[in-house]
């Protein structure tokens, strides 16, 4: 068995049966990754920022306190959802990978991912389409904060980011957005 399905067969064999054989409701699952924080930056972990509601939910919680990444957010994030060490051949998010939304979902999860994706926006690598039944966000890599379709500098291409609701690609924000 790999690495991916090792990981999520233990989230659906051990973690859901175990919580309907104690009488537990099933956990909620909250999965937070900030690209370029460090791990005392928040409250929780020892950081001088105030982040009291980050700390609530970690009280109540689980908290990592040992984490590797993968040296880039493309591939951290690729290790995350499928729960495998990323391979760049053939791209980092494949069609005979599982991802931990296609397992919360089969296990009648309901599920959600804002943020970057920066995984793919293909049919077979858009979130909305690996088992995310929601997804907001941006899809490439880093845009402008305040007006996501706005052009990337010339040193950098020139282009515009594909930002998105679902299987939607939004091209308008309203003043203020951020």
């Amino acid at each position: 068995m790999n690495t991916c399905r090792f990981f999520h067969a233990l989230l659906i064999f051990l973690l859901i049966p175990l919580c309907d054989a104690l009488g537990k409701d099933r956990p909620n699952i909250l999965l937070i990754m900030c690209d370029d924080m460090g791990w005392s930056d928040i409250g929780c972990y020892g950081g001088e920022v105030q982040t009291p509601n980050l700390d609530r939910l970690a009280a109540e919680g689980v908290r990592f306190t040992q984490f590797y990444n993968c040296a880039k957010c493309t591939t951290t994030r690729a290790s995350i959802v499928t729960g495998l060490h990323p391979r760049r051949k053939g791209g980092l998010l494949k069609t005979n990978m599982v991802t931990t939304g296609e397992v919360l979902a089969a296990a009648g999860y309901q599920t959600s991912l804002s943020g970057k994706w920066h995984l793919g926006r293909g049919d077979t690598t858009h979130p909305y389409r690996r088992g995310f039944s929601e997804y907001y966000g941006l899809l490439d890599g880093c845009c402008n904060f305040f007006n996501p379709k706005q052009r990337d500098p010339k040193y950098k291409g020139g282009r515009i980011r594909k930002f998105g609701h679902n299987d939607r690609d939004l091209t308008e924000f309203p003043d203020g957005y951020y």
